[in-house]
């Protein structure tokens, strides 16, 4: 994906006038999105909420024989059980909705569910940064949050009280997103936690934010495992993105 005038396929939100723009009103433009990824984590106030959705309603495929012993779901057999990340891998660019997130052939995404998410990652550092900034773009876009939260909750209360509870939230088309960046702050090969950094834009300013999404590896893939804190959590808003690693197409 091009994201610059000229051909180094570099993000057009790094150039220094952007950067400069965001240190004085970005954080004006961030706040709409906050509250759309809170929204999005939340359940609803709902005294009554809708049925949770049968298990076949959820359209991510089948697990293959050996995944629940930690193989991959498809066969994405890359696995390190320990490291860190210094620099991003190649990638190259999907959209969840105008929301640009990377993809790898190597780490993933390697397959995609019936209802149209990228999934299957690689039991590596890398894989776990890409399932994270890849959920992130899913929850920033109404359409995907549902379908997204079916296959990639991991198992538990919070997954069933989510499902139970479909966010109704609208995005803003005013507002303009890109997963840019990240930082790896945790991994063990059976968790993550991946902190995304999200480039906002909006009405002629941008703001940047930081979703740290908490990762562990449950029927060969890598499961966004929520708290009931990260459902109250709010992403921070930032001045820049500067310490974390950016996406690189």
């Amino acid at each position: 994906m091009s994201l610059d005038d000229e051909t180094t396929q570099q993000s057009p939100f790094r150039r220094p006038g952007w950067i400069a723009a965001a240190v004085v009103v970005g954080l004006l433009a961030a706040a709409a999105v906050v509250v759309w990824i809170v929204s999005s984590l939340s359940p609803s106030n709902d005294p009554e909420p809708a049925p949770a959705p049968s298990t076949s309603s959820t359209s991510a495929p089948a697990p293959s024989e050996g995944a629940e012993g930690g193989s991959s779901i498809c066969g994405l057999d890359l696995v390190e059980m320990s490291g860190t990340l210094d620099t991003a891998p190649q990638t190259t660019w999907d959209y969840a909705g105008t929301t640009p997130f990377p993809v790898s052939d190597k780490f993933g995404p390697a397959d995609t569910t019936d209802a149209g998410i990228k999934m299957c990652f690689a039991r590596t550092p890398e894989g776990a940064a890409l399932a994270a900034s890849v959920g992130v773009a899913y929850l920033l876009n109404a359409d995907t949050v549902q379908p997204w939260r079916e296959y990639a909750l991991a198992a538990g209360p919070i997954r069933d009280q989510l499902l139970s509870t479909p966010s109704t939230s609208e995005g803003s088309p005013e507002i303009r997103n890109e997963v840019t960046a990240f930082r790896l702050l945790s991994y063990d090969g059976d968790s993550a936690r991946v902190d995304v950094g999200v480039t906002v834009t909006g009405n002629g300013k941008t703001g940047y934010l930081s979703a740290v999404i908490p990762l562990v590896w449950e029927d060969g893939d890598w499961k966004v495992n929520y708290s009931e804190s990260d459902l109250t959590a709010r992403p921070a808003q930032l001045p820049n993105l500067a310490g974390y690693i950016y996406w690189e197409g």
